[in-house]
């Protein structure tokens, strides 16, 4: 299917083929993970359409996981992926990440090291740097500082003191 149209658009293809119009006819986990992204980038480029230019992306990045773990500059050295493409395609990422965490806000209880991995697994495995978390609890109470972020090889880390943050 995709090498026969991987040069036409979109719109050329019969309708009960179109990514969008399978999401909404079908459900999302009936697509594909290119066909996922082609409904986030909207256009391909020329002589390809999105969906050829979300397998590209999947092909040069890794997978999903690449694709999580790439930086913007990588994401636009993609034919056909530019800042604007990238910068949508990172928000749908990090939405996802947020949806997955659980929140920790004041008065979320952590009742063990297993709640806070539900909350920090999905925000956290993609990073390219480390962040050290300190959670401060009291009976009732969980609230949450972000002392530092780097490598330990990297000079001039930076260090946020008193900053309370969500993630």
């Amino acid at each position: 299917m995709a090498s026969k149209k991987g040069g036409q658009g979109i719109t050329q293809w019969p309708e009960t083929e179109r990514p969008r119009e399978r999401l909404l006819a079908q459900g999302p986990q009936t697509l594909t993970n290119a066909q996922l992204l082609a409904i986030l980038l909207r256009v391909g480029r020329q002589g390809s359409s999105a969906v050829k230019v979300g397998m590209d992306v999947l092909e040069r990045l890794g997978g999903v996981g690449g694709l999580a773990q790439c930086g913007i500059e990588e994401l636009c050295a993609v034919p056909g992926v530019g800042e604007a493409k990238a910068a949508q395609l990172k928000a749908a990422l990090e939405l996802g990440k947020r949806a997955l965490a659980c929140p920790l806000t004041k008065g979320t209880k952590i009742t063990s090291s297993r709640d806070l991995f539900a909350h920090f697994h999905p925000v956290l495995r993609d990073l390219r740097h480390e962040i050290f978390k300190v959670i401060l609890l009291d009976a009732k109470h969980a609230t949450q500082h972000c002392a530092s972020t780097g490598s330990l090889h990297a000079r001039g880390a930076r260090i946020s003191r008193g900053s309370h943050l969500s993630t």
